[in-house]
């Protein structure tokens, strides 16, 4: 009954706070766990340098991706799509069959692009030996991502067992074999800014 109407609010504060900003020293970086304020800077420069590096690798494979699907034409089969369409849905926390039509179409457009790239970089790895993973090394990938994550060996092997039981692991095998891939492409072009 209130929908596209203005309302008004009286309220009443009972109390308020003020926000004073510390002083960027010595004390301030033993409030967050480092001994001295240069040695914060340097904690803080890091991982700055870091998320740079991480963005800059994203947007290279990203583009290498892209350019991939656009230059190779071929048809997906159909029941493919579908079943990347309904993963990316699941992974988004919806339903696929409550969607609309229009919301599906997307999730099947973008469900055939991560077919097609998929199979382009299969067929590359089938030409590049050094452009794969073996099954071992991804799986101990995902080992030490977990442990440092967890830092507990049971709730590692918990994980994974989890992981194994709801299929989400050959998910990951796939999704890590093709940035491998995509990094080995990476190394051997030549990137214009």
């Amino acid at each position: 009954s209130l929908s596209g109407k203005l309302i008004t609010f009286k309220v009443t504060l009972n109390m308020g706070s003020k926000t004073e900003l510390c002083a960027l020293d010595d004390s301030f970086a033993k409030k967050v766990g480092k001994e001295t304020y240069q040695e914060l800077r340097s904690f803080i420069s890091n991982i700055s340098m870091a998320r740079v590096e991480a963005n800059k690798k994203t947007s290279i494979n990203t583009a290498i991706a892209s350019r991939l699907v656009a230059d190779h034409l071929f048809e997906i089969p159909q029941w493919l799509s579908l079943s990347e369409a309904q993963y990316l849905a699941s992974a988004s926390k919806v339903n696929f069959d409550s969607l609309s039509n229009e919301d599906k179409s997307q999730y099947m457009k973008m469900a055939e692009k991560n077919v097609k790239l998929a199979l382009v970089l299969d067929r590359i790895r089938t030409q590049e030996p050094e452009a794969q993973l073996m099954d071992q090394e991804i799986h101990d990938i995902i080992r030490q991502n977990l442990f440092a994550k967890l830092q507990d060996e049971n709730r590692v092997n918990d994980s994974l067992k989890e992981m194994n039981r709801t299929g989400y692991i050959s998910i990951l095998f796939s999704r890590i074999k093709d940035e491998y891939t995509l990094d080995f492409i990476a190394k051997q072009s030549k990137i214009l800014n």
